[in-house]
Formats: structure tokens, C-alpha cells, sequence
């Protein structure tokens, strides 16, 4: 075996080892051993562990297994003798014992050091290689003197000789040998009915077609004509069953059974072998490796993976994997078979070369064919031959079908290594001139093409990227060349084109507030340290400007505010639940808010989602709410909501009314908490109608008041604590059709006891906030969600469910579902035991990362109020308290952060995919599903991962944490 052909893969060395020494050009062995260990050290971007495992790994391969014994045996002095002579047949079948049984070199225990890494450098690794060789050719060795090759033949003497398999074949052969001789041979015992079972079953394992015996054409006929297509089907017939066939001569039944001959004394060994019991004899390494290469015959670009092999190849049990595996190998070695992407593909010759080593085509055929590949045309070749183009091109067309006859006979198909680039050439567009420089179709394959009649394919490359049909080398290339006018930055393909580089331009750049016209600047600055030409379809000019703030208006990358600012926002890559269950915004009703009031009412909600003022939250629910969710809602200027059918001008007076006299000041202001209008902006616009009652900065309005007996009356019907203005109004006005309804104001509602904050009064109660404490502490278990309906626009509503949670006082423990910790401390549970095991948590999950109750408890944290029987959402909303953890709900549950940063799907997800490297989909899924408990539809993960490092290859159905990190593994692949 020659050295210089023996891969690396016999190291067996990590991946990334591997990789690294492919790179730099490092593929065989003989290669590795020429360099020092300072020259492995130095290695680009070899780690010092990496350097050292492949010096060990080295080390042990050259030195082998027993060094200590070698260097006993060299002070010996002992006389060799010639090992007895045996037969080729014998030592055959003990080379092929040898190697299935894998006895190396390295077995010799008695060589020293020296002599074995001569042995390994030139590539003798195997006993079998060895094991017969005389003296003269042991010093043929490079390297290898007198002295060591009369160790290396004792040696390999002694091992023969006492090992008892070896012994087994020679007794064996001798005993077969004489019992030949006995049943005379094999042509007899073929036919002899105890052993026509055997001959049939091993010829059938070793099959021949009819087609491809040396038999006369006429002879062929007559077999298949009459039904028999394979050797086996006639291995047992004897000569007279032959003459029983209509159609023979004499001479045609003479070769054929010249070739059943021929194939039995060939494997005469094994045969009899086989015959007296011994089932390792029907296959031999050479049976093995002829077996897989026919795999190739019908698809013969395919790549088979070594469990397909073994299926198809059908092998009995007495044929181990290992051996097969061996097989395998040697074949990838020889050149027979290359290993890439963990497939096996079958090694055929270049067309070009095979022109020069033909003797099927005569010398002006092969110069005529190899100037037709080099680009020359029919005309000048005819020119030069004096021939017509025509006539050139019939010789062409024969020259090929003659190489083709020539090459099946060698491999038994008709394909040469360029026929691989044949499908993709015939199936897709690309300009000629890219074929070789983007995928190594060189114009004389082009040619060949050409002259077996194949057409340039039509289809759109961009489909290739999707077919199957194509290797992943090939759909890499493809990858590339599509890139190949796009800009590469920050490990991204970015298009050329105007869309794409804005979205990148302000995901990097503009993740605080910009102006539109300083976004326009940096845009146009980024493409010129790109280096990307003027062009007036990429970059910015005062003609286009309107245009392209038009189309970025509605973009989901970012949100625009007052006086033309505008940011970064990630709109796509975050789930919004917990924001819009908080917003309510189905629970409004003929009433115009602006989002400056939301802003107010929940801050600890905005800044979870890190929304900073009205004009983002505004922009935000303008692009998050699909049309129709909510029926009543239109989009104002910014940032006002309207709900339904609002008169705001009638909604100031009957404000006023409640609450005058008041000041100009003082009424903006509630003005503001009530709708959320802007102070400035209501003084200035909106209260300009109610100029009627404004009088030396003072709004005031006469109150009538209640007739003291409807009031006592009033009183009695309002037994709830609770009352909107509008309902006290409507009761009384069912009460007393013919009353005033404007005496139904805050000053009369006071004297009858009322608490009255602008539009609601309270009864019973010091305050609102007191009697919110009483709705949600009240009971032991609150539904929450049978309040929502008619208190979800108060803002103190959620405040003081919030500060409830956040103090423990109540725990959610299903959705709008809260217990109160008195429930829990009559079992025993006290605040600290609560806050004692966000403690826990805390100190089990791992900085900075993700993870859910389920997740942890999965990674192995138990405790003890897990026995309390709640389900995951009750331990999660303890952990709301802790302030050190940061949470979101989404995904139908609530993810948890060990630091503080704001939670977003598109964060979280990716965060999942950067841990992996690589990770199917599927596997994704799964992980999401069962490891964090979370509930999602598919396209949530392609769709809101995009835009980000994350590469999402649809073929494959993988995510990569980079797109860099996608062509790495492609390119491995490719090369490995």
C-alpha cells in the first residue's frame, strides 16, 4: 500500500482536528509525518490541543502497540529460514483471513521502532502485505536494510507459524487438496447431487450475468433465448443437459463450459471450502468490493450511506460490518470510492484522460476528439483534416461510443466523472461563461455535453437551491453564485437592493432615536464605506425621498414618532399576549383615548417591552393589530384611539360638569388622566367649545342640585360600591324620568357619601385603591376575570392587582385565577418560604439564560413547595417578585431570564439556536415543546427569526446561528 494515498481518517481525530489539517492542504498520512512537531504547532488555527492530540495520535500509529518487546528483539541474533512453500491459492486465503480478521503490522511485537516506521511510512500497515515476502523484496523497501529484512520475514515466519487459524488453513488445504484428487475436480463435483446446493449458493452470492462470460455471441443467444440469464441458472448443468438445448454446435458447448471452468478453478478454495461447511468461504474481500461497485449500475452518481450498502447488499450474517467496513476503506484508498457528507460515492474516470489511454480509438481520432474539447471548432478541425464538418462531427460521435463500450466494460457503466455536472447542465440557466468558474464545468465538459446531444437547461436557478436531486456541494455552489452580487457584512448575504440595505442600515445604526433626514445620511455613508457605486435605483436622492419614507412608514423594523423620529424596533420578533391582555382594548366603548394614556396607567408593562413614549405605542398597535380584532377601534392621528361613535366636545363638558368649578390648568390635567390628551394640545384645540364657561382662568358650571327626598331614595337604590357617573345618571333617570340629569354631579354624589374620581364614584370605601384591595383580597380565590369586563379601563385596576402580586399578598395560580397567602399560611406557608424559593431558583438556573419552571425542574430542581400541587404558571408568578429576574408571558406560558434584559420571542429563540450551532426544526420543536413547555405554530420560528444572524435553510429545514456558520458546515462537507 503506498503511503501517499493513505488518508488522515486512519488517525481517527476529532472533527475539528480533521478539519483543520484538510484545510491546509494536509490529507494523507506521508504528508503529516514530514512535519516536526513545531511545524504541527504552528498549524493555522490549530489549537495546542488539537496539535497534541493529532502528535499522540501519530505517535501511536507509526510506533505500534508494544515497544518494549520490538527493542528486546533486535538484540537477537537468531538464523532465518525460508517459510515452507505454499501454494498462490493457499496464501491467498490466508491474506484474506488476515484481513478480516484485521491482523496488522503492528501485531509483530518483536520489531523495533525503527523497523516498524519504515513499515508505516511506506504504507505496510497490514500483515497481509507482508506476510509473504522474501528477503530481496523486504529490501525493496525504501529504507529498509539487510539486517531488518531478515527480522521482518523471521518475524512474520514465526507469526504464521504459530498462529493456530494459519495452521487450521494449511491442514485444511492439504486434507481439500487430497480429496481433490480423490472426486477428482471440481467440474465433476458440480454436478454430483450432494454438492449441487453448495455450487448453486455460492455461485448465486458470486453471480456473473451470461452477457459477461467469454462465450461466442451465438452461444449467449442460445442460453437467454431458452431462459437463463445468470451464471448460476447453469453452474450445475452437465454437458449432456447442455446438448438437450436446441440450437448448440459443438464448439459453442466447449466454451461454455471452458467458462464455468474458468470461474470454478478461480475459486476453487473457497468453493470447496464452502462444500465442506465453511460459510466465511463464500465471500472474499475481492466478491465484496465487486458487489459494491455494481450498486453504482443503475444510479451511478448516487451516494449510499454504509447502512444502505449493507441492506441492498443483502451480506450473510458471517460477514461482520468491521469487514465490510474494510472493505470499504480499502476502496476509498484505491480511488474506487470517495467518502463525502457520510455518503459513498463510486470514482469514475475523466473523459480527457481516458482519450490519452484509449486503444479503442485510433490517434487522429483521439486528436480530432481532444481539439473538439479544447474549444475548437468543427470547421477548423475539418479545415485541418480536410474533412466536412459533418464528417468531423460523425467521427466525434464514434469516437464516444466507442470510449463509452470500453468504459462499461471496465466499470461496468457508460458515465465519466464529468457526466456528474450532466443533470444540472441539462435542467438549469446559466450563462456558459460562469459554468467553470462558479462550478467547475470547463468548457470541454461543456463539449461533451454537446456531442451527446444534451441542451442547455432552462429552469431558474433559484430552484436548484430546493432540489434534492442535487448534492449539497452542488446546491452550495449554486447558494454561492446566487450571492454573488450581494454585500457580506456582519457574518450576512445582504441584497443589493434598496429594501433590504435600509432594514439592515437601521437594525444597525438607528437603534436610538434618528430624523429621517439623518437616517437618509448615515444610509448613504454606509454604502460608500461598502464601496458600492453610485447608483441612483440604491442610494438616496432628494427625488426619491418621499417615496422611500412612504414605504418605511408601514415597515416592521422600526417605529416612527414626533417631528419625523424614528428607531429600531424588532415588531415581528416579539409576542404581544401579555401586552394586549393588559390594554384591553375589546373593553372600550365610545370613547376616545390617546396612547399617552396607557402610557401612564402601565409603565411597567411599556418598559417590558421597551416601548418610550405614546407616538411608539401608537405606531406599535397600529402594525401588531390585525384588522377586524377589534371591530370598534379606528387609528386617529397620532396618538389618539378612537372606540366607536365619541363626541369629545360633549365628553369635556360633561367632565367639566363633574368637576367644576376648576381651573384652566387643573382641568387640562384631568383632561390628561382622563383621555390622555396632551395638556398643551387640549388648551390650545380642544377646549376652545367650552369658551362659554371659562371665566378669568376658571371653568364653571352651575350645579343643580337633588330634591332632598329623591335623594334619600337614590341612595337606597345604589347599594354597590362601585358606580360609573353614567350608570348613577342612567338610575336615576329610570328612577325619576322627568329629573334633571345634570344633578347628578360629583358635588351632589358627595354629599351622599360617594368617593368621586372624575368619571366613577365609590361608596363604602376611603378610596379606589382601598377598594380594590378589598375585590382582590376579599376571598381566599378571586376570579379575576369576572372584573375585567367592566373595571379593565381603570388604570388603578391593574396597579393594584400588580403591587398585590408583587408583594405576595396574592399569587396567580391559573390565568385570572389568584389565591390569597393567607390561604397559603393557614397551610403552613409564609411569605419568606415564598421568597426562599425564588431565592433557589435564582441560585440554580445559570446566568444570563433562559428557562421556564418546566425547564428547570427538568435540569434537575426539586423542592419542597413543588408538593403544594400547584401547576408551573403559580411557581412562575412567585418569581414575577424577584426583581433580579427578568420575565415575559408568551408562547402560552411565561419565560423566565436569569439578568435584565427585555424578553422577546425573536430573543429567546435564537438565543436556542446560537447554543446549538445547528439544530433541525423539528429537534427545535421539540425542545421548545417539551423542555420549555411552549406552544407556537412553525411559522412563528421561519418567520420571526428572519432578519436576524440566525440562517434558516428551507431544504435541509435547519436553523444555523449564522450564515456563516451554514456555508462552513457545507464547505466540510463538501471537502470531506
Amino acid at each position: 500500500m503506498d503511503i501517499k494515498s493513505l488518508p488522515i481518517d486512519r488517525l481517527n481525530l476529532s472533527t475539528r482536528s480533521y478539519n483543520v489539517l484538510r484545510r491546509n492542504g494536509i490529507s494523507t498520512i506521508a504528508e503529516l509525518a514530514l512535519l516536526s512537531g513545531e511545524d504541527i504547532f504552528s498549524i493555522k488555527n490549530l489549537g495546542q490541543k488539537s496539535a497534541q492530540e493529532i502528535l499522540n495520535k501519530l505517535n501511536d500509529f507509526l510506533l505500534g502497540k508494544d515497544e518494549g518487546s520490538a527493542k528486546k528483539c533486535e538484540a537477537e541474533n537468531t538464523e532465518i529460514q525460508p517459510l515452507c512453500n505454499l501454494s498462490d491459492e493457499i496464501k491467498t486465503e490466508i491474506r484474506n483471513d488476515l484481513d478480516i480478521r484485521n491482523i496488522k503490522t503492528a501485531d509483530l511485537t518483536v520489531l523495533p521502532p525503527r523497523v516498524y516506521n519504515r513499515l508505516m511510512i511506506n504504507g505496510y500497515f497490514d500483515m497481509s502485505q507482508i506476510a509473504f515476502m522474501d528477503t530481496d523484496s523486504i529490501m525493496s523497501i525504501p529504507g529498509i536494510d539487510k539486517d531488518a529484512a531478515e527480522m521482518i520475514e523471521k518475524s512474520c515466519r514465526e507469526y504464521l507459524e504459530n498462529d493456530k487459524e494459519i495452521c487450521r488453513i494449511i491442514d485444511r488445504a492439504n486434507l481439500l487438496s487430497e480429496r481433490k484428487k480423490a472426486e477428482n475436480d471440481l467440474m465433476i463435483m458440480r454436478t454430483e447431487p450432494k454438492y449441487k446446493s453448495c455450487f448453486y449458493i455460492f455461485c448465486a452470492a458470486n453471480d456473473r450475468n451470461i452477457k459477461e462470460l467469454d462465450i461466442p455471441p451465438r452461444a449467449k443467444n442460445i442460453l437467454m433465448k431458452n431462459g437463463y440469464r445468470k451464471l448460476s441458472e447453469i453452474i450445475t448443468l452437465s454437458e449432456n443437459d447442455l446438448l438437450n438445448i436446441k440450437g448448440w454446435t459443438t464448439d459453442s458447448i466447449s466454451k461454455v463450459m471452458k467458462a464455468i471452468s474458468d470461474y470454478l478453478n478461480k475459486r476453487s478454495g473457497r468453493i470447496t471450502a464452502f462444500c465442506n461447511g465453511d460459510n466465511t468461504a463464500l465471500w472474499d474481500n475481492e466478491i465484496l468490493s465487486d458487489m459494491v461497485l455494481r450498486l453504482y449500475e443503475n444510479e451511478p452518481f448516487y451516494g449510499y450511506n454504509f447502512n444502505e450498502i449493507v441492506s441492498k447488499l443483502n451480506v450473510p450474517d458471517e460477514v461482520a460490518d468491521s469487514r465490510l467496513k474494510r472493505v470499504i476503506g480499502r476502496m476509498i484508498t484505491d480511488k474506487k470510492l470517495e467518502y463525502v457528507d457520510y455518503r459513498c460515492y463510486r470514482v469514475y474516470p475523466k473523459l480527457i484522460d481516458h482519450i490519452e489511454s484509449t486503444s479503442e480509438i485510433d490517434e487522429k481520432q483521439k486528436n480530432i476528439l481532444i481539439k473538439k474539447m479544447n474549444g475548437v471548432t468543427l470547421e477548423a478541425i475539418g479545415n485541418e483534416y480536410g474533412l466536412t464538418r459533418e464528417r468531423v462531427r460523425q467521427l466525434l460521435l464514434k469516437s464516444i461510443r466507442s470510449i463509452y463500450g470500453e468504459c462499461r466494460r471496465s466499470y461496468g457503466v457508460n458515465v465519466f466523472n464529468e457526466d456528474y455536472y450532466r443533470y444540472f447542465f441539462e435542467t438549469y440557466k446559466v450563462e456558459k461563461a460562469d459554468l467553470e468558474k462558479w462550478f467547475g464545468i470547463t468548457p470541454g465538459t461543456v463539449t461533451y455535453f454537446e456531442l451527446t446531444d444534451s441542451k442547455h437547461g432552462k429552469v431558474s436557478l433559484h430552484k436548484a437551491l430546493e432540489d434534492m436531486d442535487l448534492s449539497a456541494g452542488m446546491r452550495l455552489k449554486v447558494k454561492k453564485y446566487i450571492n454573488r452580487n450581494k454585500i457580506y457584512v456582519d457574518g450576512m448575504y445582504i441584497e443589493k437592493q434598496i429594501a433590504d440595505l435600509e432594514e439592515f442600515v437601521i437594525r444597525k445604526y438607528c437603534t436610538d432615536d434618528v430624523s429621517f433626514s439623518d437616517f437618509v445620511n448615515i444610509y448613504n455613508d454606509f454604502l460608500s464605506k461598502m464601496e458600492i457605486p453610485k447608483d441612483e435605483k440604491l442610494y438616496y436622492t432628494d427625488e426619491m425621498m418621499r417615496t422611500r419614507k412612504n414605504r418605511l412608514t408601514d415597515a416592521h423594523f422600526l417605529l416612527w414618532k414626533y417631528s419625523e423620529q424614528m428607531r429600531y424596533y424588532d415588531v415581528d420578533g416579539k409576542d404581544y399576549t401579555e401586552l394586549l391582555d393588559i390594554l384591553d382594548l375589546g373593553g372600550y366603548k365610545n370613547i376616545e383615548l390617546s396612547t399617552s394614556k396607557f402610557m401612564d396607567m402601565y409603565p411597567e408593562i411599556m418598559k417590558k417591552y421597551d416601548i418610550r413614549d405614546q407616538y411608539e405605542l401608537h405606531n406599535l398597535l397600529r402594525k401588531i393589530i390585525a384588522d377586524g380584532k377589534y371591530p370598534e377601534l379606528t387609528f386617529g392621528r397620532m396618538p389618539e384611539l378612537k372606540f366607536g361613535s365619541f363626541d369629545r366636545t360633549a365628553a369635556l363638558i360633561d367632565l367639566l360638569i363633574d368637576n367644576s368649578p376648576i381651573s384652566i390648568e387643573d382641568f387640562a390635567e384631568l383632561v390628561h388622566k382622563e383621555f390622555g390628551y396632551e395638556q398643551s394640545t387640549a388648551i390650545m384645540t380642544y377646549f376652545q367649545p367650552l369658551a362659554q364657561y371659562y371665566h378669568e382662568g376658571i371653568y364653571s358650571v352651575n350645579f343643580n342640585d337633588i330634591p332632598s327626598d329623591r335623594k334619600v331614595c337614590l341612595k337606597a337604590a345604589l347599594t354597590n360600591d362601585f358606580y360609573f357617573i353614567s350608570e348613577i345618571r342612567n338610575i336615576y333617570m329610570e328612577m325619576y324620568p322627568d329629573a334633571d340629569m345634570e344633578q347628578i354631579n360629583p358635588r351632589t354624589l358627595k354629599s351622599m357619601g360617594f368617593v368621586v374620581l372624575s368619571r366613577y364614584a365609590v361608596q363604602n370605601y376611603s378610596s379606589l385603591d382601598a377598594y380594590y384591595e378589598a375585590m382582590f383580597t376579599k376571598e381566599d380565590i378571586v376570579d379575576v376575570s369576572l372584573y375585567k369586563g367592566k373595571h379593565s379601563t381603570i388604570q388603578m385596576f391593574y396597579q393594584k392587582l400588580y403591587n398585590l402580586k408583587c408583594s405576595l399578598d396574592v399569587i396567580e395560580f391559573e390565568n385570572d385565577k389568584i389565591i390569597n397567602i393567607r390561604r397559603l399560611e393557614a397551610m403552613g406557608i409564609t411569605k419568606d418560604d415564598l421568597r426562599a424559593f425564588c431565592g433557589r431558583v435564582y441560585d440554580f438556573a445559570e446566568d444570563n439564560t433562559y428557562f421556564t419552571i418546566q425547564s428547570i425542574r427538568q435540569a434537575g430542581f426539586d423542592d419542597e413547595l413543588f408538593e403544594l400541587g400547584f401547576g408551573d404558571l403559580f411557581y412562575a408568578n412567585l418569581i414575577l417578585s424577584d426583581k433580579k429576574i427578568s420575565s415575559c408571558k408568551m408562547m402560552g406560558n411565561i419565560i423566565l431570564y436569569k439578568g435584565d434584559i427585555k424578553i422577546t420571542f425573536r430573543g429567546f429563540v435564537t438565543d436556542i439556536i446560537r447554543q446549538h450551532g445547528s439544530i433541525d426544526i423539528i429537534v427545535l420543536e421539540n425542545e421548545l415543546r417539551d423542555k420549555y413547555g411552549c406552544e407556537f405554530d412553525r411559522w412563528d420560528l421561519t418567520f420571526k427569526t428572519k432578519g436576524t444572524e440566525v440562517y434558516y435553510d428551507d431544504i435541509l429545514k435547519r436553523f444555523y446561528a449564522t450564515e456563516d456558520m451554514y456555508y462552513n458546515e457545507l464547505e466540510e462537507t463538501e471537502e470531506f
